[in-house]
């Protein structure tokens, strides 16, 4: 796997990159193994563009549920165009890596992707995650300004359709295509697009997992977020816990 970075993006965060990936190859490997043609997603439904913390983990459990037959992994990816899906990404804390104090609650933002198909092999993904938000240590509620973008990492995410065919007994050649994807949203932020941490620095972003419903109507996933201060040493200086995401084509 080769991976590519933004000049503007520091290579103390081409480790925690690769590692997300990683993750994002096993849900991959998981969700290729497994049919999606019975039922479709309800993509469009939940409208989680600017979700509240509890509207989004309440998504993320209902995407989740592996006994609901929509929520198979994708066998039909389309073979070609393109589709919005847009939703949120949250993480129940950050904290501060150096003691892992806590400096914010229910930090979360809204996504925002561009996805490419193909009939099998890789193809680009573009987006942004915006409209960051949640709860200081003191319980205030907070907004940052500061846009994380795919334009400031690798230029693109990458999403992974594989085909396959098969000889099924009775019906004959039978052609799936399963899809997995991993994005990486990147961007400066500083004392005046994200006060509360009073520092300067770059924030990263990665989600990733494998397409669900007939058509690849929604994903939902793990999410990592970390925050690298100009002013330390240290690769990850602040980082987001129990991070999910979830995004529905529209």
């Amino acid at each position: 796997m080769q991976f590519d970075f933004h000049p503007r993006t520091p290579l103390r965060l081409i480790v925690v990159t690769v590692a997300a990936a990683a993750l994002s190859g096993c849900i991959q490997g998981n969700g290729g193994t497994a049919g999606g043609t019975t039922g479709g997603g309800t993509g469009g439904t939940g409208g989680t563009t600017s979700a509240s913390f509890a509207a989004h983990q309440s998504l993320f459990s209902q995407y989740t549920d592996t006994t609901n037959l929509s929520n198979a992994p994708t066998s039909d990816m389309p073979p070609s165009g393109n589709a919005q899906y847009t939703g949120s990404v949250a993480f129940d804390t950050m904290i501060k890596s150096s003691d892992s104090s806590v400096v914010a609650r229910e930090v979360m933002g809204d996504v925002d992707m561009t996805v490419q198909f193909a009939n099998s092999g890789q193809s680009p993904i573009t987006g942004t995650v915006d409209n960051i938000r949640g709860k200081d240590a003191t319980g205030a509620d907070f907004t940052w300004s500061a846009q994380l973008s795919t334009a400031n990492a690798a230029g693109s995410g990458t999403l992974t359709t594989t085909e396959s065919t098969i000889n099924a007994p009775v019906v004959g050649p039978v052609t799936t295509r399963t899809g997995a994807f991993m994005v990486n949203f990147t961007g400066d932020i500083d004392s005046t697009n994200a006060p509360q941490l009073g520092t300067t620095g770059t924030a990263l972003v990665s989600i990733g997992g494998a397409m669900f419903g007939s058509g690849a109507t929604h994903s939902a996933g793990p999410a990592n977020l970390v925050i690298d201060d100009d002013q330390q040493p240290g690769i990850s200086d602040f980082a987001g816990t129990g991070g999910t995401y979830v995004v529905e084509k529209r």
